[in-house]
């Protein structure tokens, strides 16, 4: 009997403590819900500053960029919407590098894309297979066009295609890689010179990107 009383004492002693240091379910409630109000709050103050592309003009910069860096003019090989828009925007709105002949590497198979960068483009060479009917494959396409210019004008891609690395060497200038043909690369201080010059035609502000959220086509740059 005394171990019972022991046992009752026990407990009420027990639910006292919890009354006394812990909040009632009410106000813990209302702290989750003042939790889950604060939290979004506090993550848009924090992450403001980043996300806010009021005053941002990347894209444009990227875009003339590309095209400062197909010097001297060539055929300039894109890829991705994105920067294909933009390219295409400076190139065709506000007539930069318009020496140089941007092609949507992506759009090549089809029969109208190639109509049309024919008749856009008169002042290149276009292989046989252009003028066939239909879908071409995306590397024929790519490679016959290549392979016409190739030995007239410069040849740039935003990112290398996989060429035979015996015939081709894709070479970084500025914003493009230039292709060569491997027995006509020219000597390690050439290429160093004109790196350099291709950097100098940049404008693109890497410290200043690395302070905001970066867009998929500004992430290999910073890379």
């Amino acid at each position: 009997r005394s171990y019972c009383r022991s046992l009752l004492k026990g407990d009420d002693i027990v639910q006292k403590n919890v009354k006394e240091n812990f909040i009632s379910r009410q106000a813990f409630v209302l702290l989750i819900k003042l939790m889950l109000f604060l939290l979004p709050l506090g993550l848009f103050a924090s992450n403001f500053e980043k996300t806010d592309l009021s005053s941002s003009s990347e894209g444009a910069t990227l875009a003339k960029d590309i095209l400062a860096s197909s010097n001297p003019d060539g055929i300039i090989f894109l890829r991705g919407d994105t920067l294909s828009f933009g390219v295409q925007y400076e190139f065709y709105i506000n007539r930069i590098g318009n020496g140089s002949v941007p092609v949507l590497s992506g759009r090549l198979r089809h029969e109208s894309y190639r109509e049309d960068l024919m008749e856009s483009f008169p002042n290149i060479e276009y292989p046989e297979s252009f003028e066939d009917g239909g879908e071409l494959l995306h590397s024929t396409a790519i490679l016959g066009l290549i392979v016409s210019n190739l030995d007239r004008l410069p040849i740039y891609s935003v990112e290398p295609f996989p060429l035979d690395a015996e015939k081709y060497v894709w070479v970084q200038e500025g914003m493009l890689v230039r292709l060569y043909k491997a027995e006509e690369l020219p000597e390690n201080d050439q290429i160093a010179k004109e790196v350099l010059r291709k950097a100098s035609l940049i404008s693109f502000d890497v410290e200043s990107s690395r302070d905001r959220y970066m867009n998929f086509f500004t992430e290999d740059v910073l890379e």
